[in-house]
């Protein structure tokens, strides 16, 4: 995957650490779900960001379906 990168606005990253920080306040994550929790949150952040480029980009990258994020 070093040939593929995502590239999010400064705004969107800053936003997926802090939904992912919350997340994990909140809720015990098991380790096999730590990269589902932290693709849910990149999606949703770069969608409120307005990046559906970088929304997409995330299912190729990490293989985990929007379906799956939104479930």
């Amino acid at each position: 995957m070093a040939d593929r990168e995502l590239r999010l606005s400064n705004h969107a990253l800053h936003l997926s650490f802090n939904y992912f920080d919350r997340f994990l306040s909140r809720m015990q994550c098991g380790e096999r779900s730590l990269q589902l929790v932290s693709t849910a949150c990149m999606w949703v952040a770069a969608k409120v960001d307005g990046s559906t480029k970088t929304a997409s980009q995330l299912e190729e990258l990490t293989g985990i379906e929007r379906r799956d994020i939104i479930e």
